[in-house]
């Protein structure tokens, strides 16, 4: 998006008044679909764990995931997963971050 110049107008996106990332309004709109996607992935996995009655588990940060009898806060600690960026749900905001004028 550019302004009336043909300057590149810059946005943030913003979640919990926290700047997520910075950059052209596609690049914002980007980054939220890739938040939605993720969240969209570990919902499925939510659901196949309760399916199954299997939890995914993890002693450490080395080594491989452990397959568990399901239990709800392992559930819950999947689903706290980070990617880069807090991505719990609630309400993500873009707005301009500046104008050229």
């Amino acid at each position: 998006m550019k302004d009336i110049k043909g300057n590149e107008i810059n946005f943030s996106l913003f979640k919990d008044n926290n700047v997520l990332i910075s950059g052209t309004y596609e690049e914002c709109q980007n980054e939220l679909q890739r938040i939605f996607k993720i969240r969209d992935f570990l919902d499925e996995i939510s659901k196949v764990c309760i399916k199954y009655g299997l939890s995914l588990s993890h002693e450490d940060t080395h080594g491989a995931f452990e397959v568990e009898i399901y239990n709800k806060d392992l559930n819950n600690w999947l689903q706290a997963a980070n990617v880069g960026m807090s991505i719990s749900r609630g309400r993500f905001i873009i707005c301009r971050a500046d104008l050229s004028i």
